[in-house]
């Protein structure tokens, strides 16, 4: 799952870049990359926690 995510992130970054020819250090994008890393870190930590404490 977290890997199929990093490849959306990914993708939503090179669109942005590439397609709508943002670049790369503009605050558009770099909110994007925050927002979708924070979303990533909460992911893993409900996975570790979710396998943690699972019966």
């Amino acid at each position: 799952m977290v890997s199929g995510y990093a490849e959306c992130m990914a993708e939503a970054v090179r669109y942005l870049t590439q397609v709508e020819n943002y670049p790369v250090h503009h605050p558009a994008v770099k909110a994007l990359q925050c927002h979708l890393a924070d979303y990533r870190r909460k992911l893993l930590e409900n996975a570790l926690y979710s396998a943690r404490y699972s019966v």
